[in-house]
């Protein structure tokens, strides 16, 4: 569906987004990270960086001409400004 001529975002993906949040967490419980953007923990310098670092995936995707990996990419890193909003309205 578009409206002024923009397309409107598919429920699929911000259901990708949300899945990629809660992998997230989910690999903090597991020890593989110490916190997430969603982490009171942390500064907001940190998250930053964290999200600079995802930014730069979609970079390397872009220029790869990857365009699989470009959407990924961009789902990890949509996911983890979301956490970083989360963590902003707590």
């Amino acid at each position: 569906m578009k409206r002024n001529g923009v397309k409107l975002l598919h429920s699929e993906i911000i259901q990708s987004i949300w899945t990629e949040r809660l992998r997230q967490e989910w690999l903090k419980e597991q020890g593989k990270f110490t916190h997430t953007c969603a982490s009171k923990e942390i500064s907001n310098e940190e998250k930053f960086i964290i999200f600079a670092e995802e930014v730069g995936e979609v970079a390397r995707a872009v220029y790869e001409k990857d365009f699989s990996q470009i959407k990924k990419e961009l789902i990890e890193t949509l996911a983890v400004g979301f956490g970083w909003l989360e963590s902003l309205d707590e």
